[in-house]
């Protein structure tokens, strides 16, 4: 577990201020967790420039979530690595052959039926995946929940197949921020290499 530094401007708290970290705690039912509290402090250091706006990306999606039977709001982004075009025969936005941009977005979306609701982390792999990526670096969640909230078990196996080690950020509406690696997350997994012929 690692706590990133740098302030950011583009991540704010309440009234639009700037936010930055003050301590970290011990989470009760998950174990060692760094938790960031954010807080209109200067001094305050948290997520670098790219994770942050990683985390603000997530919290602007989160405003579209369609979760009228849970009431749980999540927004979900995903940063891929750098990849000079999408696979062949892949398009994204209209035109072949561009970079990528490195983030996509994505919010749950729930279902009467509820077996069919989509995550917002699984939302967000699809978009990039739709747009080519095959690889992702990192991902952040935004809930309004009290503590941070990690990736369900399933958004988890779907994270892993395009980054085992990648970095996963938890935050809050409140500004409370943790900082995982997917293999912290979902230790002895399985994966791509698993299949036979692999």
């Amino acid at each position: 577990v690692q706590t990133c530094a740098l302030p950011i401007s583009s991540y704010r708290g309440v009234g639009g201020k700037p936010v930055g970290i003050t301590r970290t705690h011990r989470h009760a039912r998950t174990g060692p967790r760094d938790v960031a509290y954010m807080t209109d402090s200067s001094g305050g250091v948290t997520l670098d420039d790219h994770d942050a706006q990683l985390v603000a990306a997530a919290r602007a999606v989160r405003d579209y979530a369609y979760a009228p039977y849970s009431r749980f709001a999540v927004g979900a982004a995903v940063r891929v690595a750098p990849q000079a075009a999408p696979l062949e025969g892949t398009l994204h936005r209209g035109v072949t052959g561009q970079t990528l941009p490195d983030t996509f977005v994505g919010c749950n979306v729930e279902n009467a039926s509820f077996d069919l609701t989509i995550c917002a982390e699984r939302n967000a792999v699809f978009q990039a995946v739709a747009a080519g990526a095959r690889s992702i670096e990192a991902v952040a969640v935004v809930t309004d929940a009290p503590t941070p909230t990690m990736p369900c078990g399933a958004c988890r196996q779907v994270l892993r197949e395009f980054g085992p080690d990648m970095v996963v950020i938890g935050a809050t509406l409140a500004g409370k921020v943790a900082r995982y690696r997917l293999s912290e997350l979902l230790p002895g997994s399985f994966g791509p290499e698993d299949l036979p012929g692999a």
